[in-house]
């Protein structure tokens, strides 16, 4: 009888000692594996980010001192700082104001000195900084920039009849380079509104053209305000 008890009590004494063991190399192996790993980048992306678009295109106004031209821009975003630029205009050049008058002589206006019309078709291929104020970044963002300028003149000689003047025109092609400062209205990837200046520097080279007789152009680009407005795809 006593032997029986000795038994019963020696076989729940190792039950009990191999259920503790399990339970504890449970716990052992629950500690082990609650391992934390942090994520490379963030798991929960800001609306901005969600928003971000890659590239922009808009139509250009320019304003100099030769009047007034249009363009186009298309640019293409490397991260939100960083973009690449490229761009076409079409404006008119001269060095000193042209005032018409009435030639009764030809019944027709007139520039006096006049030889050249002179037209210009900048091409910019160029880079822009965006500058980071984080007070203004929601509204404001200026920008620096330097750009490529290669250019076609188109060269008219000035005979007061238009048509003539295409008929007996020629093509011209200079290059020179470019730097802008300006800054984007409104929040980004939203709708583009942009305002710069710009300063083109494309020598003619030798002597220069003329528009206007003994006052040669010698820089076929100068200053420039600049107005884009267009949008994001």
């Amino acid at each position: 009888m006593n032997q029986t008890i000795y038994f019963f009590s020696f076989f729940i004494l190792l039950f009990c000692s191999g259920a503790s063991i399990q339970i504890y190399s449970q716990e052992i192996k629950t500690e082990d594996s609650a391992f934390i790993f942090s994520s490379p980048r963030p798991l929960i992306t800001t609306d901005e980010e969600l928003q971000i678009k890659s590239n922009s295109v808009g139509f250009e106004l320019l304003f100099s001192d030769s009047g007034l031209g249009i363009g186009c821009q298309f640019e293409h975003f490397f991260s939100i700082n960083y973009r690449i630029n490229y761009g076409i205009a079409f404006s008119g050049k001269r060095n000193t104001d042209e005032i018409e008058f009435w030639d009764y002589s030809t019944n027709n206006y007139v520039i006096p000195n006049k030889i050249n019309r002179l037209f210009i078709i900048p091409v910019n291929i160029g880079l822009q900084r965006q500058i980071i104020f984080e007070d203004l970044a929601k509204s404001l963002r200026p920008f620096i920039g330097i750009s490529a300028i290669p250019m076609l003149i188109w060269k008219m000689p000035y005979k007061a009849d238009f048509f003539n003047e295409i008929k007996d025109s020629k093509f011209h092609f200079r290059a020179g380079i470019g730097a802008a400062v300006g800054a984007d209205f409104g929040a980004f990837n939203t709708t583009l509104l942009s305002f710069k200046i710009k300063y083109n520097y494309v020598p003619w080279g030798k002597n220069g053209i003329e528009s206007v007789k003994n006052i040669p152009i010698n820089n076929m680009g100068g200053f420039f305000l600049s107005l884009t407005l267009g949008g994001f795809f």
